[in-house]
């Protein structure tokens, strides 16, 4: 239950944040950063409690203002690709939302493999749908059941959403044109802005999560395996995730093992370390919600290579980064083609990294948090005929 208000100000909202991923989870995405960084800033003005799917050793808990809980049960040891604690999570839900009657707002974020499934339609609570991507045809493609209808229907139950992207935004506003969207992309931590370390830019660098089905961390090997006799950088791999054994065999298999570096996860000091011994960051994603390890890469003035994809392009432009067409098909030797030609033209790279701060500016976590609570407020508003405002001024 959220814990009793301390304030008697009507701007002091009880929000109930349904983010099916908590960012302590193994292997959790940017999804769950986003819901870490926005709620802890809303947090100091707002109750916010999170619910989230269970996993082995959660347990309820405050951190940063925020009450996170986590509902479904499910405590078996979590293996790739394992979504019986999601089918658990969402299957929880009913029961978890009706058992919170004192609440001004719920926030559902659509996740696999349903998308929504149409909190608005069960619940005479205001709602807000807060989208980083929508995932139920490829669920469909994998598990050949009908998600897409479950999530064509819940997204139509929606008035108030918010998108991370301009190209997500269009896509919701053509199949939902009744709902009002909101674009707020995601934000970077302020200390990446810090100026550089001075460290030796000497490697290609990978940061995120091993994922070859979203994250596309196979296609990089592939393509470094193409040109590693012609560049001098080794390949650095930074992060962990559900297919690291496929990674490090694929590496084994193409007999590059003696030019590519595990490090494992990284974070705070550690991650902007890296970012500052790379001479370009690769990002071959086959699809992204947003592309925050591109915003981080820039923020610390390391260019960017990228496959075309939509998000993307709205970060890595031509002066910050290079794109590689994917045209329906992620190429490796494409890939590993426009890598080995940048690589090669020092001068244009450094240019892109100098460029690359200013180029995010932008996104900061801050801005996201008052633009984010504005949405709220008026999904209040339009519900309950209410002149609401928020508790201070924000920019967006």
């Amino acid at each position: 239950m959220f814990p009793p208000s301390t304030m008697t100000d009507k701007t002091r909202l009880r929000i109930l944040h349904l983010a099916f991923e908590d960012y302590r989870r193994p292997w959790a995405g940017g999804g769950s950063l986003r819901t870490l960084e926005i709620d802890r800033i809303l947090a100091r003005r707002h109750d916010v409690t999170v619910l989230c799917a269970s996993y082995p050793g959660s347990k309820t808990r405050m951190e940063d203002g925020v009450r996170y809980q986590h509902i479904g049960g499910f405590t078996r040891p979590i293996r790739a690709n394992n979504r019986a604690s999601l089918l658990a999570y969402f299957a929880a839900l009913p029961y978890a939302i009706a058992s919170r009657r004192n609440v001004d707002l719920i926030v559902e974020d659509f996740a696999a493999p349903f998308g929504s499934i149409g909190v608005p339609a069960w619940t005479k609570t205001p709602t807000v749908g807060m989208v980083q991507w929508l995932s139920a045809r490829q669920q469909v493609e994998r598990y050949h059941l009908p998600f897409y209808v479950v999530e064509s229907l819940g997204l139509r139950t929606h008035r108030n959403l918010i998108a991370v992207s301009e190209d997500l935004a269009s896509v919701l506003r053509m199949r939902n044109p009744r709902s009002q969207v909101t674009v707020i992309p995601n934000g970077v931590e302020s200390s990446l802005f810090a100026p550089p370390t001075g460290s030796q830019r000497k490697d290609i660098l990978y940061l995120g999560r091993l994922d070859t089905s979203q994250k596309g961390i196979d296609l990089l090997v592939q393509a470094f395996a193409l040109i590693a006799d012609k560049v001098d950088e080794d390949l650095v791999i930074a992060g962990d995730g559900p297919d690291e054994a496929k990674v490090r065999r694929l590496v084994d298999e193409l007999g590059v093992a003696k030019r590519v570096r595990f490090l494992g996860r990284v974070s705070g000091d550690s991650k902007r370390l890296v970012l500052d011994q790379a001479r370009i960051l690769a990002v071959p994603s086959r699809a992204e919600t947003f592309g925050i390890v591109a915003a981080e890469g820039l923020a610390r003035g390391t260019p960017i290579i990228a496959f075309d994809i939509p998000c993307l392009r709205e970060i890595v432009t031509p002066e910050v980064g290079v794109l590689v067409a994917a045209e329906g098909r992620f190429d490796p030797g494409r890939f590993g083609a426009a890598l080995a030609e940048i690589l090669g033209r020092p001068d244009v790279l450094a240019d892109k990294g100098r460029r690359g701060p200013a180029s995010v500016a932008r996104f900061r976590w801050e801005s996201a948090a008052d633009a984010q609570e504005a949405v709220y407020l008026r999904a209040i508003e339009e519900a309950r005929g209410n002149t609401v405002r928020p508790s201070r001024p924000h920019p967006m």
